[in-house]
């Protein structure tokens, strides 16, 4: 579910920093893909032949005095079909992998909050060791996995463990020949299995398999990322091994914009101002939708020229950028208005103001999929029940609640069925008088206490209570597939 957009480097970063709990327990992982790959499978589940030679895939590939997980990873890094997914704790690598396809399309970061788990437990042996063994009754693998390993592993243990994916803790798959796998933070994850009558018969996309994030980068931006990426020292060279080539897309067309709407109008009373939506049919970087805005404004001889850009089948109002062309005579009219956010960029007799759009791939993707269900983190076992109430004293509200010091509350009321009020609450101990305007002792009022959303939250309340709410439960907690958003609720009446 893609729910949320970066456009730069630093766009990425700043996001991730409310992650930073997560990254420091080492529990945080991130995946770099094309969009289009809605599913995440290992490469062994993509074609039915490779599922069923995969232990004749392992042992064309193993070697004999290393690991079977360590084999796998191997196998991986050389393209050989595996059950492994790659994952890295490293964001920029992530982004780097999802910015390096030649293919004009989006891409996506997705992140996974996990535990994980050693590459020498019990849990990673077994789950590695299905992939060398063609019978897929799972109680005849048991019984090999035991003979060969001198474990006394149970069948139903053994359902447990392979039914769910697994993360592998970083740096225990320990193969100093791999130089890839640790110049790239790399670590895999093992998907979980479909069982059937006691069988294996499917492995279990990831995103069916536990909730996660979702984070797109818009094609437009992937050329500028990879040239920051550059400047911060992740290339080809440096994490894959290979000579730095700057990527090639498929060249543009004629038939590569609509312009829709266009309009000729005065601007400050003589000047002659051309304004125009230029839709894309296929998708195109912003250095691309420069040189073609370019072309648009010398074309239409104006003195002034706005371009909106957007895509194909993107509802109206969802721009990917704004171009206004302006002739340099008018520069200082137009640089003394311009906000701070946009690009000046100077095209000799043209100069551009470029203000670019952000979430124009969410907003449009929660307009054409307005029923997709969110995913959240699952509820810790260790999540606290909260407890919340309001009393009335002679004099004033309190709130009593188990809720942690600082915790940010908003409360609308209403006295005595006036109109509706609202303010802000911080906890300041298991009891907190509120102050409501208007209030006297002996009025009835009714309202809703809002617990704001974890990232509005200060920071270390936001590290106790987790990013998605998870360490919290109870029915004060609201967490439902139709809302993306985590947040409290509770309605109160005091006579």
């Amino acid at each position: 579910m893609k729910e949320n957009q970066v456009n730069s480097v630093k766009d990425y970063l700043d996001y991730l920093k409310r992650y930073t709990k997560y990254g420091a327990s080492k529990n945080l992982y991130f995946r770099g893909q094309l969009s289009k790959f809605i599913d995440m499978k290992p490469s062994v589940a993509r074609k039915n032949e490779y599922l069923k030679n995969e232990a004749k895939l392992y042992k064309e590939n193993r070697n004999a005095n290393k690991s079977i997980i360590q084999n796998l990873a191997r196998m991986q890094h050389d393209g050989v079909p595996t059950r492994l997914l790659d994952f890295t704790t490293d964001p920029l690598v992530a982004l780097f992998f999802a910015t390096q396809e030649s293919l004009r399309e989006d891409s996506s970061i997705y992140i996974f909050i996990r535990p994980n788990i050693d590459a020498n437990s019990l849990e990673i042996k077994f789950s590695s060791f299905i992939a060398t063994q063609q019978n897929r009754n799972l109680s005849t693998i048991v019984n090999k996995f035991n003979d060969d390993f001198h474990e006394s592993l149970s069948l139903t243990r053994a359902k447990e463990i392979i039914s769910k994916g697994l993360f592998i803790q970083p740096n225990t798959v320990v193969d100093e020949e791999n130089k890839r796998m640790l110049k790239q933070k790399g670590t895999f994850a093992i998907p979980g299995n479909e069982i059937k009558d006691d069988k294996i018969v499917e492995i279990i996309p990831f995103e069916n398999d536990g909730s996660y994030e979702e984070v797109v980068i818009p094609f437009e931006c992937h050329e500028e990322i990879r040239k920051e990426l550059e400047d911060r020292g992740y290339t080809r060279e440096n994490l894959l091994g290979e000579n730095n080539e700057e990527i090639q897309y498929i060249n543009t067309d004629k038939n590569v914009i609509q312009l829709i709407n266009p309009r000729v109008t005065k601007f400050r009373g003589y000047q002659k101002k051309y304004s125009v939506t230029a839709v894309t049919n296929m998708l195109l970087t912003y250095s691309e939708m420069q040189k073609i805005g370019y072309k648009i404004a010398l074309k239409s001889k104006a003195d002034v020229v706005w371009i909106w850009f957007k895509r194909d089948g993107a509802p109206n109002g969802i721009n990917i950028v704004t171009q206004q062309w302006f002739k340099r005579a008018l520069k200082s009219f137009f640089i003394n208005i311009d906000s701070e956010d946009d690009e000046i960029v100077d095209y000799g007799e043209l100069i551009l103001s470029e203000n670019r759009q952000d979430g124009y791939v969410c907003s449009a993707y929660y307009y054409n999929h307005p029923d997709m269900p969110a995913k959240h983190l699952a509820v810790s076992k260790n999540a606290i029940t909260v407890n919340l109430d309001i009393k009335k004293s002679s004099e004033f509200l309190t709130l009593c609640t188990n809720l942690l010091k600082g915790t940010k509350l908003f409360i609308t009321y209403k006295i005595n069925g006036g109109e509706e009020r609202s303010t802000s609450v911080t906890v300041q101990d298991a009891k907190t008088i509120i102050i409501l305007e208007g209030y006297q002792p002996g009025d009835q009022v009714s309202g809703d206490v809002t617990l704001i959303v974890s990232i509005l939250q200060d920071k270390n309340i936001m590290d106790e209570y987790g990013i998605d709410y998870e360490n919290l439960t109870g029915t004060f907690i609201c967490r439902s597939e139709k809302e993306s958003m985590v947040y409290g609720r509770k309605h109160f009446f005091i006579k």
